[in-house]
């Protein structure tokens, strides 16, 4: 999962790749990478007012390793947070390796679909999960959000609430049968 500024196409996807474990270790020193082709004829989904995109990623990488030895993260429809609430986001800022940026992350708004709250990322940090003090996924990161006294200034970031997107899911499912 990704957000759809970040993925917005299956003619993107087609020529697109997920690199896990890109990250330094205890000691600083890189750790070796693996990285998978997405495959999105298998599962390509996507809304641009949620700002999501779910798509596939090939079982094998091109050093033969498998997806299911990297995990996943479980998302859960029914979790609520509440203002004032903790989060970490787990990123990598402007592209380089995962940064972590735990608990001092404050949540200082909620709506329906999103969840403003202060944490410190960078561009090319969108997609990132955001997680609650008990490390489930709550969020998924897409942007900053500007003062509106004072535009050129940034107040919070945004993310989609996983809840949101796990109910748009199955809306889809609904339509379809």
């Amino acid at each position: 999962m990704t957000n759809n500024h970040v993925l917005d196409k299956e003619e993107v996807a087609v020529y697109s790749t997920a690199e896990f474990n890109y990250q330094t270790d205890e000691n600083n020193v890189l750790c070796q990478s693996t990285i998978f082709r997405l495959d999105p004829d298998k599962l390509f989904i996507t809304d641009k007012r949620l700002d999501f995109t779910i798509v596939a990623v090939q079982e094998f990488s091109g050093d033969n390793r498998r997806l299911t030895d990297f995990g996943h993260l479980k998302l859960s429809p029914n979790l609520n947070i509440m203002e004032n609430e903790y989060v970490s986001i787990i990123q990598h800022p402007q592209g380089g390796h995962k940064a972590v940026t735990v608990r001092e992350n404050r949540v200082k708004f909620l709506s329906e679909d999103f969840i403003h709250y202060v944490t410190d990322t960078q561009p090319g940090s969108s997609g990132s999960p955001v997680f609650n003090d008990q490390w489930v996924v709550v969020a998924l990161h897409h942007s900053g959000v500007r003062d509106p006294n004072d535009r050129t200034q940034w107040v919070a970031n945004e993310g989609i609430r996983i809840s949101s997107i796990l109910k748009h899911l199955d809306a889809l499912i609904d339509h379809s049968e």
